[in-house]
């Protein structure tokens, strides 16, 4: 549960940064 969490975490930051 946590690793999945952190996975999704990670990709909302690299889609934050593919929107800057």
């Amino acid at each position: 549960m946590y690793i999945f969490e952190t996975k999704i975490e990670i990709k909302q930051k690299q889609d934050i940064k593919g929107l800057n």
